[in-house]
């Protein structure tokens, strides 16, 4: 899965394969390996890559050894995931974090009930943003400029997001919507 990650975004960049091993100093043929997804890279050659393509390795690593699930990898499901954009956030208090996380969590605050299982509006969820999703998980994502927390679902090559409160419609996403995962929701919290 990481080296998918890491073509797609050395090909945003218009960079081909022997501009990144010149820039990283690792060999065409290993940095293949690692896109094709028959090696994993270590911690120090995901930093020199990272480095070179413009993504911080905090927001790859948690992807190293990991697969995409072949109907996640047809849908295009990394074209949902921005490795080098990181959420602009109003910093409004601070809140403990749960010492068992030790990924790059962030609050967000329910800002309507839709999700009145996970919190009633005002109250706030733990969100882990490199996290990998799979189908079931509930997710923060920016849709159509608009911040959801909603229920990640994936039926075939569609994606549809979820409410928990049934006043709110169900939202199948379409191609020419916009969709960014901004992170996983990993617990909710009373105030």
């Amino acid at each position: 899965m990481i080296g998918k990650i890491i073509r797609k975004r050395r090909k945003e960049i218009d960079m081909t394969l022997t501009e990144l091993s010149k820039l990283t100093k690792i060999d065409v043929g290993h940095l293949s390996h690692i896109e094709n997804g028959e090696r994993n890279p270590s911690y120090k050659t995901l930093k020199l890559i990272c480095d070179a393509i413009g993504v911080p390795v905090t927001h790859l690593w948690n992807y190293t050894g990991k697969t995409i699930k072949e109907e996640r990898e047809n849908y295009e499901y990394m074209n949902y995931i921005n490795f080098n954009k990181i959420p602009l956030v109003e910093v409004k208090d601070f809140v403990t974090v749960p010492a068992n996380y030790d990924g790059n969590v962030i609050a967000v605050t329910l800002n309507d009930d839709s999700m009145n299982k996970l919190g009633d509006k005002g109250e706030f969820v733990y969100v882990d943003l490199n996290a990998p999703v799979k189908d079931g998980d509930i997710i923060v994502a920016k849709y159509n400029n608009e911040i959801l927390v909603r229920k990640y679902k994936l039926n075939g090559y569609k994606i549809k997001l979820s409410a928990y409160n049934k006043e709110y419609s169900d939202i199948k996403v379409a191609e020419e919507d916009e969709l960014e995962i901004i992170g996983k929701v990993i617990e909710n919290k009373k105030k």
